[in-house]
C-alpha cells in the first residue's frame, strides 16, 4: 500500500510585482519632485517677471498687453499680521484700459497655488493699455508689510506642474500596492519532503 503524498502550503514571494512596485514608486517620487519644482519655478518666475508690485491698498498701475495676468500676494516678513489666511481676505479691483472692471476675491478662486515665492489671488484677462489693480483686505485696516504683484500668467507650465505632481502621487500609490502584492506573495502547495511539515 502506497503512502499518501504529504503536501505543505508555502508562501512564495512574487518578485516581478515587487520590482515593478519599487520602480514605479521611484518614478512617482521623481515626478512629484519635478511637478513641485515646476510649480515653484513658475511662481518664482512670475514674481521676478512681475509688471510691478505695490503694498496692499496702494494702486498698482502698469501698461498691460492683451492677455491673462495673475495677481500674487507676496510673502510677508511681518509677524502677527492678519489672523487666518490673508489671501482669503484679499479683494482686488481691476480697472482695465477699455473702461471695464473686474473684481478678484482670494476666497473665490477655483484653485490657488501657494509657494514660498507667493500665493495667487486671482487672474484676469487684460486689454492692451493702462491697467490699475488695487487690492485690500476685507474688514482689516492693517495692511502694513503686505505686498501684491501682477505678472503675465503662464497657464501651460502650471498645468504641466499639476499633472506631474498628481501623476507622481498616483504612481507612488500604485508602486506601494505592487510592493505589498510582491511581499505578501501567493500560497503554493508543494510536496513535503521527509522532515518537513
Amino acid at each position: 500500500m502506497t503512502q499518501p503524498v504529504r503536501r505543505r502550503v508555502v508562501t512564495q514571494r512574487r518578485r516581478r510585482p515587487f520590482i515593478a512596485g519599487i520602480r514605479l514608486a521611484v518614478a512617482g517620487v521623481a515626478l512629484t519632485i519635478v511637478g513641485s519644482l515646476l510649480l515653484f519655478g513658475n511662481q518664482a518666475v512670475q514674481v521676478l517677471a512681475a509688471e510691478d508690485r505695490a503694498s496692499v491698498s496702494t494702486p498698482l498701475r502698469f501698461e498691460a498687453e492683451e492677455g491673462s495676468y495673475v495677481v500674487l500676494l507676496l510673502p510677508t516678513t511681518v509677524s502677527g499680521g492678519l489672523m487666518g489666511n490673508p489671501v482669503a481676505q484679499l479683494t482686488c479691483d481691476v480697472a482695465l484700459a477699455d473702461g471695464t472692471t473686474a473684481l478678484l476675491r482670494g476666497s473665490r478662486q477655483s484653485s490657488s497655488i501657494e509657494t514660498s515665492a507667493g500665493e495667487t489671488v486671482g487672474s484676469f484677462d487684460a486689454v492692451a493699455g493702462s491697467t490699475t489693480v488695487t487690492c485690500d483686505f476685507k474688514g482689516s485696516p492693517d495692511t502694513f508689510g503686505y505686498f501684491v504683484a501682477v505678472a503675465p500668467q503662464r497657464n501651460a507650465l502650471n498645468v504641466v506642474g499639476v499633472v506631474a505632481l498628481v501623476g507622481g502621487i498616483l504612481a507612488m500609490l500604485a508602486g506601494v500596492i505592487l510592493i505589498v502584492i510582491g511581499v505578501r506573495g501567493r500560497a503554493v502547495i508543494q510536496p513535503a519532503t521527509p522532515g518537513q511539515t
